[in-house]
């Protein structure tokens, strides 16, 4: 064990001489769990029960993983390092000039350099190395080992997300192209609602240029903010709120009237919507958004498009351009993007949590009353504390695209009102706002 160590940290410090400090780092940071051997045709290491790689035919597996990247391509992204096996595949390219291979678990590296050879590729010249956390983004084209989609330490938890939605992708996109002609009927039955109600582009005025404005969405954490909301909504010169359909009954159930409702989404009925609310209320809604709602609608309508790849084909079927808001899964990121769109300098996000807390996904709803109940969900995230929260997949790429969303926008300032639920990197806190 001494002999491997030895060599894999001499290659590493020779080029990487800071690395190995900040590995150790943070594996103290976050040490692994239970360590075992899984015996087999030819054995690996099990962390907490997961496998980092198979016991019985390593090279096949890592044929498959290496797989994921196309062969003509050559600058290469590896996520995860496994016990160096996929490496020597991509290595073994003759197209591969780069290969950067990005660590997904500090300590679990650590210990790899102590049990294994990892020279051979360490020392190659088209390698680089670093830890995925140090990146604010993947790349394109990667490989990953899945085991480490597991196993990544809570440090590289941003990563991890984004890796699995992107993987997530490809399911995704064929679930659209499989409802597509369903879709296209709702948009057609929307037709002459699309062509009598005002456009969205009419509220993207500059009259509230710079201006604060709130976005609600339905994390549990609204719940908590509710009061003050109320109490700061009642001063004159109070911030524009812009809620999100489902926040909507908690809104008025706390005595709140949101200046602007976004819905989305064809299952949300009418049946989602308190019966006794104002006949003032806004409404922004799209091509796809449920015609019984629109029908029920007492007050105002505006119309948008999307900019998904669901909705722009919806937008080419309708020939209509015109008012186009960020859709990327969530009614939260045409909600973010309108309060953009309406001249804010300043967006503040109430119920943005994308977790479960105290096992409840919505405000105003029962747990399960809105998508799968606490039971249902293996997946975690970490909160603004730095804890383990449960969570479900869509919730981490519908956080994803928001992220991506504030990155491309540095002009605009934007903050969370609560720690209970994940981080939003681009954000800052609101202190006025935080328990």
């Amino acid at each position: 064990m001494s002999e491997f160590y030895a060599a894999n940290v001499a290659a590493l410090e020779k080029r990487w001489p800071q690395l190995l400090q900040r590995l150790t780092e943070v594996a103290c940071q976050y040490p692994l769990g239970a360590v075992d051997i899984a015996e087999g045709l030819e054995g690996t290491l099990k962390i907490d029960g997961v496998q980092l790689t198979s016991r019985h035919g390593r090279q096949a597996e890592a044929q498959v993983i290496a797989g994921q990247i196309k062969p003509a391509q050559s600058a290469l992204h590896l996520y995860g390092c496994g016990l160096g096996d996929v490496q020597l595949h991509l290595l073994a390219r003759s197209q591969t000039q780069s290969l950067k291979v990005h660590i997904l678990n500090e300590a679990l590296f650590l210990l790899v350099l102590q049990v294994s050879d990892q020279t051979p590729w360490l020392r190659d010249s088209r390698v680089q190395l670093d830890i995925a956390a140090n990146e604010g983004d993947i790349h394109g084209g990667f490989a990953c080992y899945p085991s480490e989609l597991v196993l990544a330490s809570p440090n590289n938890v941003k990563i991890r997300e984004r890796l699995v939605s992107e993987l997530d992708s490809t399911f995704v996109n064929q679930k659209f192209i499989d409802e597509l002609p369903a879709m296209l009927a709702v948009a057609d039955s929307n037709g002459t609602r699309l062509a009598d109600d005002a456009n969205v582009a009419s509220l993207f005025a500059p009259l509230s240029a710079g201006r604060e404005i709130w976005v609600a969405a339905t994390g549990p954490s609204l719940s908590f903010q509710l009061p003050r909301i109320k109490a700061a909504k009642a001063k004159p010169q109070a911030p524009l709120l812009i809620a999100v359909d489902t926040a909507l009954k908690a809104l008025l159930a706390a005595g709140i009237v949101p200046d602007l409702v976004v819905t989305q989404d064809h299952r949300i009925s009418g049946d989602y919507f308190p019966k006794d609310r104002p006949a003032s209320l806004k409404l922004v809604y799209f091509p796809l958004s449920n015609p019984t709602l629109l029908d029920a609608w007492q007050g105002p309508r505006y119309s948008a498009v999307g900019t998904s790849p669901m909705q722009l084909k919806v937008r080419e079927h309708l020939g209509r351009d015109e008012g186009a808001l960020h859709t990327a899964g969530s009614v939260i990121h045409p909600a973010v993007d309108l309060a953009v769109k309406m001249g804010a300098g300043k967006v503040v996000l109430f119920g943005a949590d994308f977790a479960y807390i105290k096992n409840r996904t919505h405000s105003g709803w029962a747990d399960g009353e809105i998508g799968p109940d606490h039971t249902q969900t293996q997946e975690w995230t970490l909160n603004g504390h730095g804890e383990k929260v449960a969570t479900l997949r869509n919730f981490k790429s519908y956080l994803v695209e928001l992220e991506r969303y504030i990155a491309k926008h540095p002009q605009v300032q934007f903050f969370n009102t609560s720690r209970e639920g994940s981080p939003i990197a681009g954000t800052s806190y609101a202190p006025e706002w935080l328990d």
